[in-house]
């Protein structure tokens, strides 16, 4: 992916990329969203302070996100990117 060239704002479309679940086989990001909208969290790495700290602030939230979800009649697929290959993209293209 050429992230140089590429500018995102909220509402833009995401390019696609494939992130193995936990089997290790490749899911298609537009496969599992069906081009509905999505919440698509993006932070560095475990080992950076300020990427725990953006997690760990998410995830104190996470009791309104189940009422938000639960009362849109929502699914919330996980897809974690492990190895920072489609993150470090994606965050060098938004930043």
């Amino acid at each position: 992916m050429n992230t140089s060239a590429l500018t995102l704002e909220p509402g833009d479309r995401v390019p696609n990329f494939v992130l193995p679940n936990h089997e290790g086989n490749g899911i298609m990001f537009y496969n599992k969203t069906h081009g509905g909208p999505v919440l698509l969290m993006l932070y560095g790495r475990n080992d950076n302070a300020e990427s725990r700290r953006e997690l760990a602030g998410f995830f104190e939230r996470r009791d309104e996100l189940a009422a938000l979800v639960a009362e849109h009649e929502l699914t919330l697929p996980v897809m974690a990117d492990l190895m920072g290959k489609i993150t470090d993209s994606l965050v060098r293209a938004v930043v």
